[in-house]
């Protein structure tokens, strides 16, 4: 059996892969709300792993869950410090100023 070639309108065929639509302000609102509902995931599981280890009886596993909470709570205050650095402004040299 002879198979046959996919044929594409032009339309399509011409058309780019990767659309460079998105301009850079939205791309910069996109990921700035992408931390931000990143940042309340890791602030809840940050709570339920340091409740979890409250409560937790086996010693093992409430200092696992101890653990687990405080690297959670580095990697939320890292996402923090990213969102308040680019809530900075930015002076005419393209540096963020500090306040």
């Amino acid at each position: 059996m002879m198979s046959r070639a996919l044929s594409l309108p032009n339309d399509a065929r011409d058309c780019d892969p990767h659309p460079s639509v998105i301009s850079p302000d939205i791309l910069a609102e996109k990921i700035e709300q992408m931390l931000q509902e990143t940042c309340e995931a890791l602030s809840y599981a940050w709570y339920l792993s340091r409740s979890a280890a409250d409560v937790e009886t086996e010693a093992d596993h409430a200092a696992y869950l101890s653990s687990l909470s405080e690297n959670i709570k580095l990697i939320h205050e890292r996402i923090m410090a990213d969102l308040l650095d680019r809530a900075r402004p930015i002076d005419e040299t393209g540096s963020t100023m500090r306040r």
